[in-house]
């Protein structure tokens, strides 16, 4: 990837993220309405709020990107392809879904790719385009190389790291996660072809976060710290003119690399 950058290639690598369980309408307005001030690739939605989203995104570049089977997908496969179908006639332009991890992890692959594929088939037929999500934090490299054989196979445009909302036990009791990481990241680079992009989300926080993801083929990311990041890219001098930027530092979560 060309490491030189504009403020609109920045733009055009952000899903803003508005799926917390606790915003409220107003909130997904004030946050679909920063979406369209920074101009940025989509807004990530929950399916109810795809009639909001696309009233405040009109006339802008900003697509709507729902979410399906959402977080844990452990909805039936009928149920996540009625959802996406509704969501992509609804105005959903991408679609992020989350697989039966469950069924991924009892190595019921061809379950797995059954779902992906038909979900894939009817967001395809009503003309939007499909970014699976792994949610690697409860996965092995194993798994995650699995998924991106068969995502690669059945010609998905993304695979994308995590929901951000996938908490795991730690040994303190305590539950956290880790996101995207590099070594995730690099695996799922590794393991899929140049047609199918890769989406990191989970604790991609700063710019330097986005600079260093975008560096191991990241085109793009999950935040909801979009302001944070744009006001960083103006200060460090980035613009119209593309320019060289180096992520200062690697400050993804801990043991992310």
């Amino acid at each position: 990837m060309n490491n030189a950058i504009t403020l609109r290639d920045l733009a055009k690598m952000i899903d803003h993220s508005l799926l917390h369980p606790t915003m409220t309408d107003d909130d997904i307005r004030k946050g679909c309405e920063l979406a369209r001030k920074y101009d940025v690739a989509t807004a990530c939605v929950k399916p109810y709020s795809i009639p909001l989203a696309r009233e405040v995104l009109a006339g802008s570049s900003v697509l709507v990107c729902p979410v399906i089977g959402f977080p844990h997908g452990n909805s039936t496969t009928a149920n996540k392809v009625r959802e996406a179908e509704e969501a992509a006639r609804a105005g959903g332009s991408e679609i992020d879904m989350v697989i039966n991890i469950g069924k991924a992890l009892g190595g019921d692959w061809a379950y797995v790719s059954a779902e992906i594929k038909a979900i894939n088939d009817v967001v395809i037929a009503n003309g939007a385009i499909l970014k699976v999500i792994f949610e690697n934090d409860y996965l092995q490299d194993s798994h995650i190389i699995r998924l991106c054989e068969i995502c690669s196979g059945i010609g998905v445009a993304f695979v994308k790291t995590s929901t951000g909302y996938g908490f795991v036990k730690q040994p303190d009791g305590s539950y956290n996660y880790k996101g995207a990481t590099v070594a995730h990241l690099k695996l799922m680079r590794q393991h899929c072809p140049p047609s199918v992009q890769i989406k990191a989300a989970g604790g991609v926080r700063t710019l330097d976060d986005l600079l260093l993801v975008r560096s191991l083929g990241v085109s793009r990311i999950g935040a909801t710290a979009t302001a944070v990041m744009f006001d960083e890219a103006r200060k460090r001098g980035i613009g119209e003119k593309p320019i060289v930027l180096q992520p200062a530092a690697r400050t993804l979560a801990p043991g992310a690399y």
